[in-house]
This record gives structure tokens, sequence and C-alpha cells, in this order.
């Protein structure tokens, strides 16, 4: 069979998986680290958060981090990446064929739009004061909540990546010089809201594209 990655990532709830490393209490609609009280998980949007290890990320992530002797992990690299997906596919007894099919996959691409928004945003100075410094929001609140940036030039964002059309769509129209707010559902990238650096305008995708906000 192919790798099906939402098939993986669905066999594998992340709080299962945080368990098998650090224990876990229930609050609220989250759990939280026992002996790392900032170690958050998020079981609807199936994201963890290490404040104070300034960390985040789904399934993948943290058994790249956690469960996997792989160095520095590296969310863009595609051979670490499919060490973790190894892992979680003999976990949950899901037979896998040795091929990068996962490059294929929309699950891979909205995870790589995501990360690349990030990036952009860390990488852009101008940007970045604005959200630390006009918004008064924190690196480790921006690095959590995975905040984005769309720069001029979006071909970077796009290239390689088997994006569904809707999301091209999106970020075809997504003005430029906006910071970006990813919305995650069970892991999945579902909406995107913008607001721009300069002035105050505000912008959401056409509903016939993604649909209601």
């Amino acid at each position: 069979m192919s790798i099906d990655l939402e098939q993986i990532r669905f066999a594998n709830p992340l709080e299962d998986v945080v368990a098998q490393r650090f224990a876990l209490k229930k609050a609220d609609a989250r759990f939280v680290g026992v002996e790392h009280d900032s170690l958050v998980v998020v079981p609807r949007t199936q994201m963890y958060f290490w404040n104070s290890k300034d960390e985040q990320g789904d399934v993948f992530d943290f058994t790249g981090r956690h469960l996997l002797n792989l160095g520095t992990w590296n969310p863009r690299d595609p051979a670490h990446f499919m060490e973790a997906v190894r892992y979680l596919a003999k976990r949950a007894d899901i037979t896998l064929e040795e091929d990068e099919s996962f490059k294929r996959s929309h699950t891979w691409a909205e995870r790589q739009l995501v990360q690349r928004l990030h990036d952009a945003l860390l990488n852009t100075h101008p940007a970045l004061d604005y959200v630390i410094q006009a918004r008064g929001w924190s690196l480790e609140t921006v690095r959590a909540a995975r905040i984005g940036f769309m720069p001029a030039d979006k071909r970077a964002l796009v290239a390689d990546l088997n994006l569904p059309d809707k999301w091209r769509g999106v970020i075809g129209k997504l003005p430029g010089g906006m910071i970006l707010y990813p919305h995650l559902e069970g892991g999945r990238l579902t909406y995107l809201s913008g607001r721009s650096i300069e002035g105050k305008q505000h912008y959401n995708p056409p509903r016939e594209i993604i649909g209601e906000r």
C-alpha cells in the first residue's frame, strides 16, 4: 500500500504517543505534563507545545524529537520525516511500501506550507518586529501559534508541493505583506486568515474557495 499520512496520524493520537515518553494529566480540554507543566497537548488540534523548550509540532514532530535518535529534528527534511512515519506506522501495525509517496500527500503539502509561511515570518525582520513590538506577542507565542507571513514572491511557498486546489487558490489570492494565522484541526490546516503589517487591513479567503470562517 502507499503511504497514507492521515491514516498514520489517525492511528496514533498525539496524547497517546506523548504519554509513551512523558506522563500526562487531563486539564480541561488539554493534557499537561506531570513533571513538565509547560508541556501541553491539545487533542482537538493534535498539536503540542512545550513552552520552556520553545518547541511545538504534531505527532510526527514529537516522534522525531523525543522517540527517535535523529539528532536535531528538521521538520522540512524528508529523510527525518520518513523515519517518524516508519516508527508511527510500525506502532500502529500499518504496512508501508518503501517509496516517497508521502511527498504527493496533501497532508505533507499542507504541513510544509505552514512551516514555510512560519519560516518566512521568522526571516522577515519588518514582519517579525511588527508581531513582537506592535502586536505585543512574545516569540514563544509566535512559534506556538505557527504564525506566518505572506511574502510578495509566493513561488517558493508552493514549489514542489502537491497542495489541494483550494489552498493554491487561497495562496494565489492572499496579498503579500500579510501576517497569517493558520487554523489547525486534527493536525490538518483548515483555514488561513491575515492582517497587513501596514495599516489595519484584514483578509479572509473567499467563501467559495475555502468555506466559512
